[in-house]
């Protein structure tokens, strides 16, 4: 009986509390972390369970409603900001949405910057432009120069690069240029290089091409290709190790990624051969084309005057393998290794960079 005593006069007095509230304003909304927003007039404020405002009845719209964290978004004659439990606020003209570690896209008078979800400022409102944070970095932008920020605020690399690959890291690299231009259909034009997540440049503004992420360790890089019609072509391949290294001349054609085994077929004055990972060529260059390993025993099909044989993984001819190519159908079954296989199963292998 006691027990039902006490609930009764608890209903009792949350519902006298709402009258009266109900009386004061035009509208009353639920309690969170001790405050509920609270309108009259058309305008929005927060009070306590004391009915003591702890903001003024000024705001034009609570966007998330309550207090979360110890902070409520309130927008005011078009900007947006925080409010904490103490009526402390801070407006901007725009603002993003918290990502998924709480950081927080801002700007004011035209600057931009990062606050932390919710209100500790992380950069100060410097920036020209922002981007989103991508593996613990974002870009930034001033001047028309571009730069990486990390999460704490801090400048990893100085502002001068024209364009930053907003794809971030791959193998712990990312490519930056310097020298292109901006257009309506991108950036294009420029020297391109590597940094790592410290923002030292481990490979160095030379090359042409762009869009070649590292891959198990290296990228493929080009020296004298240029843009035509919006495709890349023309100049010399080669690679390059996470160091920077160059583990191969930059001089082929064209080149195809590395296979499962390891081997990456290249051109070179119309012919074609293979190297290995460390650069070294396994074959000679002289193929007029050559398909990928992993066929039966880790072999590959090549071609060479009229003629298709296979070659294994140390670049040695297979004896006896080579037969001339047909003209139509399928090649002769017989001793060979190749049986009855068609050049059109192995042809090419394509080339990725060229």
């Amino acid at each position: 009986m006691k027990k039902k005593v006490i609930i009764f006069l608890l209903v009792f007095q949350l519902l006298q509390a709402m009258a009266i509230f109900a009386r004061e304003y035009d509208e009353v909304g639920d309690f969170y972390e001790g405050l509920a927003k609270v309108k009259l007039n058309g305008k929005w404020g927060f009070i306590d369970k004391a009915k003591k405002e702890i903001t003024p009845i000024k705001y034009d719209e609570v966007l998330l409603s309550n207090f979360k964290d110890g902070f409520a978004i309130v927008l005011l004659n078009g900007k947006v900001g925080y409010i904490d439990k103490s009526g402390r606020e801070l407006f901007y003209d725009e603002m993003g949405s918290p990502d998924a570690d709480g950081f927080v896209r801002v700007g004011l008078n035209g600057k931009y910057g990062y606050i932390h979800a919710f209100g500790k400022a992380i950069t100060p409102l410097k920036y020209d432009g922002v981007a989103e944070f991508k593996d613990g970095f974002a870009v930034v932008k001033l001047n028309g120069k571009q730069g990486l920020i990390d999460k704490t605020g801090k400048e990893i690399t100085p502002i001068k690069y024209d364009w930053i690959n907003k794809n971030h890291f791959e193998d712990g690299l990312t490519e930056v240029s310097i020298g292109g231009s901006w257009s309506s259909k991108g950036y294009t034009g420029g020297k391109y290089g590597y940094i790592d997540k410290t923002g030292k440049e481990i490979a160095p503004i030379k090359y042409d091409n762009p869009g070649s992420k590292f891959k198990d360790g290296l990228a493929a890089v080009n020296i004298g290709g240029s843009w035509i019609n919006g495709n890349f072509t023309g100049g010399k391949w080669g690679w390059i190790d996470k160091t920077g290294k160059e583990i191969t001349p930059v001089k082929y054609d064209s080149l195809t990624n590395f296979d499962v085994e390891g081997f990456a077929g290249v051109k070179l004055n119309g012919k074609y051969g293979y190297i290995d990972k460390t650069g070294k060529e396994i074959t000679p260059i002289k193929y007029d084309d050559v398909s990928g390993f992993g066929h039966a025993d880790g072999l590959a099909v090549v071609k060479i005057n009229g003629m298709i044989g296979y070659v294994d993984k140390t670049g040695k001819e297979i004896p006896n393998s080579f037969r001339k190519m047909p003209t139509t159908g399928h090649v002769l079954e017989s001793e060979t290794v190749l049986k009855s296989e068609t050049w059109d199963g192995y042809y090419p292998i394509t080339p990725q960079f060229e």
